[in-house]
């Protein structure tokens, strides 16, 4: 598992804060200013040690999605893991929302993750998943995530697959006008029930 640490810096606000700080000399070039924030991420990710997370940075001003974005499609990450804080109203009209725009615009699998106060002395720990449920329209998508929603779940996890029938009246055509046919049968309906359990099942790798 190649795991990748991005990070998307304003350098004037790096260099400003660094300065107040007294952790880097205003006067030090770029390089040195992207080490001294690589070195803050460093100590940042302590706890994902064991993962050994590459670290990917990019200076950039304006909208932080973008960057992100930008520096997913040059990583060529398959899933993208990014913190919401689930603003809602006015502070999110006013603040934005980061998590918003990747999940509309990427390219590739995002997974928000909420902001949670944790124990200092409790380190994270990766959440076991155990039921998975993936509505389903019987297409192409649905088997992609189906197989994804499968690699997700622990051994002896639960997979639950909805579909939505929506009962559907033809309707025929009568001298230019439209007259609703008669309406599925039970057994018409029973049919049609164990065709898409049939579909779904199919859908499981």
């Amino acid at each position: 598992l190649d795991v990748i640490a991005g990070h998307v810096y304003a350098p004037a606000d790096v260099r400003r804060r660094f300065s107040m700080e007294q952790r880097l000399d205003p006067a030090l070039d770029v390089e040195h200013m992207e080490a001294a924030v690589a070195s803050e991420m460093r100590e940042l990710l302590g706890g994902a040690a064991k993962l050994e997370p590459r670290l990917a940075l990019s200076a950039g001003w304006g909208r932080v999605s973008h960057h992100l974005l930008d520096l997913t499609e040059s990583e060529h990450a398959e899933l993208l893991v990014i913190g919401t804080h689930r603003r809602t109203g006015l502070e999110r009209l006013w603040r934005g929302s980061v998590s918003l725009d990747l999940a509309a615009h990427a390219k590739c699998n995002v997974l928000t993750v909420p902001t949670a106060t944790v124990e200092a002395d409790r380190p994270a720990q990766a959440r076991e998943i155990r039921r998975v449920l993936v509505p389903c329209d019987l297409s192409e998508n649905s088997s992609r995530a189906v197989a994804w929603a499968c690699s997700l779940l622990a051994r002896g996890g639960t997979l639950q697959l909805l579909h939505v029938a929506v009962p559907y009246v033809p309707l025929a055509p009568d001298f230019g006008g439209y007259v609703p046919l008669p309406s599925p049968t039970a057994d018409e309906l029973a049919e049609q029930a164990a065709l898409i359990r049939t579909k779904l099942c199919a859908l499981v790798p």
